[in-house]
């Protein structure tokens, strides 16, 4: 029974010491940006494509390498192997400078379930955290905390849909009326559809043409408006990076449209000239100054 025990001590006392190195690892490889230079668009990125981590732990490592290089005392502690990412992780959003000694100290001593009454006390929205996961293929479970006044939004819509349909509606059949409300109204791809059909255009067979304009003066003119609706239906409103494996960025935020070749050594606004990508690759492309595709990345059409 005791070398059984002894074992499971060592093995323990491992695990703690590779969180530890972990965290050191990443916080070596944001800091150096060594995710940038492989043609990762995040640190996230990079841990969950190329490490292999799973998003949640890819997360949660995430959040506590970037505070504990906030917070010395946190730093300490888990290098000393007294403290689990898993409790780093409970206390990160709520620990400052001044208040590091209090609550890395609890975190230390607390159960898990305590530590998390404790936070939850002095800082409510932090006890119901946003987390999505798959419960089947098709079907996840949303659990998130909301205000007061969103709820009474919330069921507003509900009733008003419910009065629409003649039938009770759940709150996942009102989510889902006010998100395809919403994306009709702000959906980029969905407003360029909406505008080439108004003109007459066939939208989808028209976005591998060209607008044939050409550079004029040294000043860059600004993208024409039909040409940035192509793009979006081109593209579909993602950064269409693609690695040298053949995996497009799955991006759909911070998105800027890029010329393939600089407006400065004669490149136009002509729809196979632009591309969308998103901040991270539009920086790595700017970066390297040759109008290469890092790793091997092209625009993927659609």
């Amino acid at each position: 029974m005791n070398k059984i025990h002894e074992k499971a001590l060592e093995v323990a006392t491992r695990f703690k010491q590779a969180e530890a190195d972990l965290i050191s690892v990443l916080q070596e490889v944001e800091m150096a940006r060594v995710f940038i230079t492989l043609g990762y668009t995040s640190l996230f990125n990079y841990c969950v494509q190329a490490l292999g981590l799973s998003e949640a732990v890819a997360a949660n490592f995430i959040t506590v390498a970037r505070k504990a290089r906030e917070v010395p005392v946190l730093q300490s502690a888990i290098q000393a192997g007294e403290l689990s990412v898993s409790k780093a992780r409970k206390i990160a959003p709520i620990l400052t400078l001044a208040n590091q000694e209090e609550w890395v100290e609890k975190a230390k001593t607390l159960s898990s379930r305590k530590l998390e009454e404790e936070v939850a006390r002095v800082a409510p929205r932090e006890a119901t955290p946003e987390r999505m996961k798959f419960l089947a293929e098709d079907r996840l479970e949303l659990r998130l905390g909301i205000s007061k006044s969103l709820k009474e939004k919330l069921e507003r819509v509900r009733d008003l849909e419910s009065q629409r349909t003649a039938n009770p509606v759940s709150i996942e059949e009102t989510l889902d009326v006010l998100l395809d409300v919403y994306l009709e109204s702000k959906d980029p791809v969905k407003r360029a559809e909406r505008v080439l059909k108004k003109k007459g255009v066939n939208a989808r067979a028209s976005v591998t043409g060209h607008t044939n304009r050409v550079k004029l003066s040294e000043n860059r003119e600004p993208i024409p408006a039909s040409v940035r609706h192509r793009i979006q239906l081109r593209d579909g409103g993602q950064c269409a990076h693609v690695n040298a494996s053949g995996e497009r960025c799955e991006s759909r935020r911070w998105l800027d449209i890029h010329h393939v070749r600089p407006w400065s050594e004669g490149g136009g606004n002509d729809l196979e000239n632009l591309m969308t990508l998103c901040s991270a690759h539009h920086r790595i492309e700017h970066g390297r100054g040759d109008g290469g595709f890092v790793g091997g990345g092209r625009p993927r059409r659609q």
